[in-house]
């Protein structure tokens, strides 16, 4: 291949028993022979360097070419299998039917949670806490225990549900919140949109609770097609 590029560039010197048309054809003018046996040694050495380096960069840039041209591909990675996984309209005929005012801002919800655990002493009804979170949220505090080291402990809907109706079968109980000092809100696409706030809150036995107790909670939400949902609520 090498030899055969040279050549056509014309830089090897052929030999006049070899210039002609094709087999069978009359030879070159000697006028035409007498030129081509003009071109100086040294001139003829650099044009085959050069026709050589040519073709060796052309052959060894080629696969580069080749192998550039191929789009690279990002490793994948796969998600974690879900435990659940529901539409939003699944997930609403799972809870009890939400009031369209408690759902439709992350501040209306905290609002609306605090306000469904609250009430006098008796039967407590849990239906309006349910409608406010996924069936999966999660409860999480920190407190201190006796042997005086600090825990993070962690409660289902069911289990705090459960303590709630024990705290109304002794007394009555009231949470409020003061104000929300803190509101983040991720867009992830067209449907979903993630939010975290920070909301200050007193607690009591009284319907104005004192306010010289003040806790402050961090709840997560997600906003799927048309509401509001709680996912966590730490304090």
């Amino acid at each position: 291949m090498i030899q055969s590029l040279i050549c056509s560039l014309g830089v090897v010197r052929p030999s006049t028993a070899h210039i002609g048309h094709r087999a069978g054809s009359k030879a070159l003018p000697n006028r035409l022979a007498q030129h081509i046996d003009r071109i100086p040694v040294g001139v003829e050495r650099s044009l085959r360097s050069i026709a050589v380096s040519a073709v060796l960069g052309f052959t060894f840039t080629l696969p580069l070419i080749a192998q550039s041209s191929i789009p690279a591909q990002s490793p994948s990675v796969e998600r974690p299998r879900p435990s659940t996984s529901y539409t939003e309209q699944e997930l609403e005929r799972m809870v009890p039917a939400a009031r369209p005012e408690d759902v439709s801002t992350p501040e209306a919800a905290i609002r609306a949670l605090h306000q469904a655990v609250s009430g006098p002493r008796g039967d407590w009804n849990p239906d309006r806490l349910r409608s406010l979170v996924l069936p999966s949220v999660m409860f999480t505090y920190n407190d201190v225990g006796e042997d005086g080291v600090t825990r993070i402990s962690t409660v289902t809907l069911d289990d705090c549900i459960r303590e709630f109706k024990k705290i109304h079968q002794r007394t009555a109980w009231y949470e409020k919140v003061i104000d929300i000092p803190v509101l983040a809100r991720i867009q992830r696409n067209a449907q979903v949109t993630l939010a975290t706030l920070s909301a200050r809150e007193i607690e009591g036995t009284h319907p104005i609770p004192d306010e010289s107790n003040i806790t402050t909670a961090t709840t997560t939400f997600i906003y799927i097609e048309k509401r509001w949902w709680i996912v966590s609520h730490t304090w």
